[in-house]
């Protein structure tokens, strides 16, 4: 935690106003420092700049989006209650899930794209889950094309995958699943969007991590096709792409953009960022209609009593800075310098106590959330061979195919290679980060 600590006393004297920071901070036990120390500065800055950059663009109600919003949507409301500020903030219940179902009817070649899409474990149940199929549903689809049942769950290698979504492009049967159960999501979705205001005619601002930005266009596409056509805003933490002003609207972020520096991406995790801002609640599998209201069909989500206490951590901390000092006081350029110091600190060159505290965190990659991997696992120098530079590069040039069924499956490297105690380290990380170097700066979104 050296490295932390000098970090935090060089904040402290390049950024005055963070000393604040550190005065806030109680003395509860390791895992409530690092939530103190790292995750609730970050979501502090963010969402004061969230709330001053709603304010300048006119913006009267906020949609956090669920679940990344959750956190940032309680940290939002805790603002605007203390500072008195007029902004009607909102939680929406969505997922891609939920959204893009509804959505496959209107297009489907667009839907294929999406259910057909890459991922960590790739098995026919996965693309089926996909568009919540039940057992009794892909049982007819894999009798169609000739599929047996008892191997819905084999992982498939690439081209197995190529086969085997083709072959339900081209199936009558399963197109004709897909477009019933994408109109029928379509109804209760559109009743849940009008019941929380998304087609009331008024300009729709949204809040959440970010990355593609393509939840925004989903709902735009949504509430256009309810007949409302209105401007679309999305407030993201950080961007690596988006669709475009006409396909989702506008898009600001906070951290990075699509064109900001490769090494400030390079040196950044979405996935530890989820896990900090992410909901005690299932994901939304779709929309129901109960005792007169339409509300979210949740997935099952057992209970978690450190994440809670993680999220009991933030609300206190958040409420004795808010005691201490006014947000005026902090300039954009101070809450991003605070926020790249602290999360580079953690992400990019974590200590052994980070990497643990941080790694222990459970995430899925996919829509479906059919399995889940902790962040960081333990990893041998043989494991990580094909990470080294020379390996990857060589795969993607001369050995595509194989390149194709090798999966980058650590959702966290740099936490890995600091858990596995790896020697040197510095040899470790600088090949991985040279590889975030070329793939930021060569990839098209």
């Amino acid at each position: 935690m050296a490295q932390l600590s000098s970090l935090r006393r060089k904040l402290a004297q390049s950024v005055p106003n963070y000393q604040v920071f550190l005065q806030c901070e109680s003395s509860s036990g390791q895992e409530a420092a690092l939530t103190e120390q790292i995750s609730a500065p970050v979501i502090y800055a963010y969402v004061w700049w969230v709330i001053r950059k709603a304010q300048a663009l006119g913006c009267k109600r906020l949609y956090f989006l669920a679940r990344d919003g959750y956190v940032l949507y309680h940290a939002a409301k805790q603002f605007c209650e203390r500072w008195q500020i007029e902004l009607d903030c909102r939680y929406l219940y969505c997922s891609r899930i939920s959204l893009r179902i509804p959505s496959y009817f209107l297009s489907f070649e667009e839907a294929c794209e999406s259910i057909f899409s890459g991922g960590y474990r790739i098995s026919p149940y996965l693309f089926l889950k996909r568009v919540q199929f039940t057992k009794e549903e892909r049982k007819r689809v894999y009798d169609a094309v000739g599929f047996p049942m008892a191997e819905e769950n084999k992982e498939l290698s690439y081209h197995e995958q190529q086969v085997f979504s083709q072959q339900l492009r081209d199936n009558p049967l399963f197109r004709e699943l897909v477009m019933e159960k994408s109109r029928a999501a379509f109804e209760t979705a559109s009743e849940y969007l009008k019941q929380e205001g998304l087609l009331d005619g008024e300009p729709v601002f949204l809040v959440d991590t970010g990355w593609l930005g393509s939840m925004q266009a989903t709902l735009k596409k949504l509430c256009e096709a309810n007949g409302c056509r209105v401007p679309f805003t999305g407030l993201y933490f950080g961007l690596y792409g988006h669709p475009g002003e006409v396909e989702g609207g506008s898009y600001y972020s906070f951290y990075f953009g699509p064109d900001s520096s490769p090494s400030l991406k390079a040196k950044f995790n979405n996935n530890i960022l989820e896990c900090i801002c992410t909901a005690p609640h299932g994901m939304t599998l779709g929309y129901e209609q109960k005792d007169g209201r339409y509300g979210p069909v949740l997935k099952d989500y057992p209970e978690n009593p450190i994440r809670l206490r993680q999220l009991e951590v933030l609300w206190d901390y958040l409420g004795r800075v808010h005691d201490r000092i006014t947000p005026e006081r902090f300039t954009q350029q101070e809450l991003f310098a605070i926020s790249k110091g602290l999360l580079q600190c953690a992400m990019y060159t974590p200590s052994l106590e980070i990497a643990d505290y941080y790694g222990k965190m459970v995430f899925c990659d996919d829509a479906s959330e059919s399995y889940f991997n902790t962040l960081a696992q333990k990893v041998t120098p043989k494991q990580m061979r094909r990470y080294l530079i020379w390996n990857r590069i060589y795969y993607k040039l001369f050995k595509k195919e194989l390149a194709r069924e090798e999966k980058d499956d650590l959702f966290w490297p740099y936490g890995s290679i600091v858990l596995s105690r790896l020697r040197p380290l510095w040899w470790y990380r600088f090949h991985l980060l040279l590889w975030e170097l070329l793939r930021h700066s060569l990839k098209s979104y």
